[in-house]
């Protein structure tokens, strides 16, 4: 396909803006990626509201719809009647799954996935909404029907505290596409996110980031932290990270503070995007113009797809740096000793390197590459050690600005040094225009 078409459906004002200034960066950065311009009629071309669109009869020539429902009905449904599938109640999951069946009937290979909060469920432990248990059934029967030969339907609960984010946020999930990729681990904490305000909490995981302003999670201040032995509450910069979105994104002009917390609470994380993305694309392939390499989407194969384009950006900048690489080589002494043990037996008798090799050699000095296809760095306290850690940081985080969480992803897929978790984390906090 010639670059990547995409709609968004969205009625809050507020939440249109967010959407429309982000799409704005991704095109600035990736001007022949995407189809459509930052246009609001082009963006929302469908509309503003979910309901008129599952009336519509013109064609929709979608491949792959993400979608979630308003989780506000559920949580209403615990002090007063399910919400469930029914269209005289406040629940998305009806016009949601309309909008599936009419793209279906024009493309029946549509790819779709529906997110919403649990409900009538048991998960880690806990009854979430037990009376709503046959709503769910009911639910899972509508949507099972949606399957299509060659597209089983698929449901799952998660945490995306799991392996996505450093706040606990449990969700349903119901989709018809493979899952081709083990679901991730997560290993960044609420603690490494409040770094960059120097605050202290007891707290491995926040609590979930909810839209209400007057949720229990706010009301009683279950994620506050302290700075310097005071108590406070979270930012909106620091509900952002928790998120998984970049500093600023939810930054509207003019948006009113309760608008702000209600687009944070209800954003979908680019890290889980991404995840699905990559496994509902595979193997497709984006043309995004005859004079530069096609993107591929297929993680068997040494290309990239458009959401890891800054881990790709990361491996092809990194050659630019091999010459300060091989210079701070010879200065840490641990890495010049595998080195050594690399080029006289492989690192046979070594665990730690064993399947790795080495890359851009030279008399005395090379680059390790470990079993991942990871570039090791070397580490000197030397002002040359120093710069190439900046250099590497910077090449890192500074051309997207991204969350601690996405920067983290994607640079230890590429590369890995000790303590670099550390050293990403204080350089992003001490970054100015984040």
């Amino acid at each position: 396909m010639k670059g990547l078409s995409y709609t968004a459906v969205e009625k809050n004002k507020y939440a249109r803006e967010a959407i429309m200034m982000n799409y704005k960066r991704i095109c600035d950065r990736f001007p022949r990626l995407m189809t459509k311009k930052a246009d609001e009629r082009q963006i929302f071309g469908l509309g503003h509201d979910l309901r008129q669109i599952a009336k519509r009869k013109g064609k929709l020539n979608y491949q792959l719809i993400l979608c979630g429902a308003d989780c506000r009905a559920f949580s209403d449904a615990r002090k007063a009647k399910a919400g469930g599938l029914n269209e005289k109640d406040k629940e998305l999951l009806t016009p949601l799954r309309a909008i599936i069946e009419l793209i279906r009937r024009q493309h029946p290979n549509v790819l779709w996935m529906v997110e919403c909060t649990i409900f009538g469920r048991i998960f880690k432990n806990h009854h979430y909404t037990p009376h709503l248990e046959p709503h769910w059934q009911y639910v899972k029967t509508r949507f099972e029907e949606l399957e299509h030969e060659s597209q089983p339907f698929a449901e799952k609960m998660i945490d995306f505290g799991d392996g996505f984010l450093p706040q606990t946020r449990r969700r349903q999930l119901m989709y018809n596409f493979a899952i081709h990729e083990d679901w991730p681990k997560d290993d960044v904490t609420y603690s490494d996110i409040l770094k960059s305000v120097e605050g202290k909490t007891s707290l491995r995981k926040a609590k979930t980031i909810m839209a209400g302003t007057n949720s229990s999670v706010r009301r009683e201040g279950l994620n506050n932290y302290t700075v310097n032995g005071v108590e406070t509450g979270p930012s909106p910069e620091i509900e952002e990270q928790l998120q998984g979105l970049p500093v600023g994104a939810t930054a509207v002009p003019g948006i009113p503070p309760e608008e702000r917390t209600a687009l944070i609470g209800n954003c979908w994380s680019p890290l889980v995007i991404e995840f699905l993305l990559k496994n509902a694309l595979r193997n497709k392939r984006i043309f995004v113009d005859q004079d530069e390499t096609d993107i591929e989407i297929d993680r068997g194969r040494e290309t990239f797809s458009p959401v890891e384009i800054n881990s790709l950006h990361i491996a092809s900048d990194l050659d630019n740096l091999v010459p300060k690489i091989l210079d701070v080589a010879s200065e840490d002494e641990a890495y010049w000793a595998d080195l050594q043990k690399l080029r006289q037996n492989g690192g046979e008798n070594d665990a730690d390197l064993k399947d790795c090799r080495l890359v851009h050699q030279n008399e005395d000095r090379a680059i390790v590459v470990d079993a991942e296809g990871r570039w090791r760095i070397p580490k000197s306290d030397s002002g040359t050690g120093k710069r190439l850690l900046q250099a590497i940081l910077s090449l890192i985080h500074d051309s997207f600005h991204s969350s601690i969480q996405n920067d983290w992803r994607h640079a230890k897929a590429r590369v890995s040094w000790p303590d670099m978790k550390k050293d990403l984390t204080l350089y992003i906090s001490s970054c100015e225009k984040c």
